[in-house]
């Protein structure tokens, strides 16, 4: 490095003439501030026109290789269909023109021969059981329902005949009527017909109402102290009239020609027997309202019976009372507890004539399984 002079010794000067030098001194530093300050300016300027030509440069450097890799993709592409096609071609070509087989591969080309028939009597069996099972399949939902309105008519019949309730079964052979109605199958209209004829069987029957004849009958039992009963008729007696002829004696006989005395009648039972027969009376009562129960019909009639026979020997046969009673009585013994019920199997037996669906899908997969087992032993032979 230089070495740096000496200062000069200040010389003494003037107060006026230091100024002039303090004030150049301080301007050089800002003069050189500024100029450094447009140099970076300039030079960062210049930087930034030159990066941002480089970017677009760089820009279209990149579309032009994304549109060449397109180019090379469209005949990689091209290249590969005419490829394809010459390969086509060439097969055909060898499909046509096939080489001789050598005699020595003619056990090899047996064996082959064995094993496509085997295969091809496979794949038929196989291609059968998936057009069965494509039937099945479509015919599912028909046999279902074919099998539900079995079960309706057989449930309607349990109903009527073990049970004797006529609206479980009218409700459950109307079920079966909507069923085959949503159905629409022309199979079906004579199972149809035959149902109308069942549902309108059931319906002419007429049951006994068991409320009624067993409020009839508590009716009748509580009445029973009311019944007038027979009586027995007393004749007047005459008593001897001495003949006298005072006027006192006439005075009388005319007097008793006015009035008659007669004693009045009394029931020919006694109270302890009145009080047995009513009591008879309620037991039988009691076995009728038991027998209307249970159903049973012979039993019934002879407790009503027994009761009206007492009646007509121990009660009055005139009068309003006892008529009602003999009436009410006779209108029980006419009621049937359990009326003849009619046979509603008709359209049961159509449904069986034409066969139950449950039965037809058995018999449809039944070859199928044959078929398995052969298409199997087959298999399990070829290969040993």
């Amino acid at each position: 490095m230089a070495k740096q002079s000496e200062p000069e010794p200040k010389t003494a000067s003037s107060p006026h003439e230091e100024k002039p030098a303090d004030k150049r001194r301080s301007g050089l530093p800002l003069l050189a501030l500024l100029a450094l300050i447009l140099a970076v300016l300039s030079l960062l300027l210049q930087f930034w026109q030159w990066t941002g030509d480089d970017t677009s440069r760089l820009g279209v450097a990149v579309n032009e290789l994304q549109a060449g890799r397109q180019g090379q993709l469209e005949e990689k592409q091209a290249l590969d269909s005419l490829i394809q096609g010459v390969a086509d071609r060439l097969e055909q070509l060898e499909n046509r023109q096939a080489p001789e087989i050598p005699p020595d591969h003619s056990g090899a080309i047996a064996d082959l021969q064995q094993e496509t028939a085997r295969l091809a009597r496979q794949s038929g069996a196989v291609r059968s059981r998936l057009v069965e099972q494509s039937a099945l399949t479509q015919s599912n939902d028909r046999h279902l329902a074919r099998a539900e309105v079995e079960y309706l008519l057989k449930l309607g019949n349990e109903r009527l005949q073990l049970f004797a309730d006529r609206e479980a079964a009218l409700a459950t052979l109307q079920l079966a009527e909507q069923q085959l109605s949503a159905m629409d199958d022309p199979l079906m209209l004579a199972v149809r017909r035959a149902l109308q004829e069942d549902i309108g069987a059931v319906t002419s029957i007429q049951l006994a109402d068991p409320v009624l004849i067993l409020s009839q009958i508590q009716a009748l039992e509580t009445s029973l102290p009311d019944w007038p009963l027979k009586q027995s008729e007393v004749e007047p007696e005459e008593q001897p009239i001495e003949a006298d002829t005072s006027l006192w004696g006439r005075f009388k006989k005319s007097m008793s020609s006015l009035v008659t005395i007669r004693k009045q009648n009394e029931p020919i039972l006694t109270l302890e027997e009145i009080d047995w027969l009513q009591e008879r009376m309620r037991t039988q009562f009691q076995v009728a309202r038991i027998a209307s129960l249970n159903g049973n019909q012979e039993l019934y009639n002879t407790a009503l019976r027994t009761v009206l026979q007492w009646h007509g020997d121990n009660y009055q046969a005139g009068g309003e009372a006892n008529t009602d009673v003999r009436r009410s009585l006779q209108q029980l013994m006419d009621t049937t507890l359990k009326p003849e019920l009619p046979d509603i199997t008709r359209a049961l037996r159509e449904m069986q004539y034409l066969g139950s669906p449950l039965e037809q899908s058995a018999r449809q997969q039944a070859p199928a399984n044959t078929d398995d087992v052969a298409g199997s032993q087959e298999t399990v032979e070829n290969d040993g």
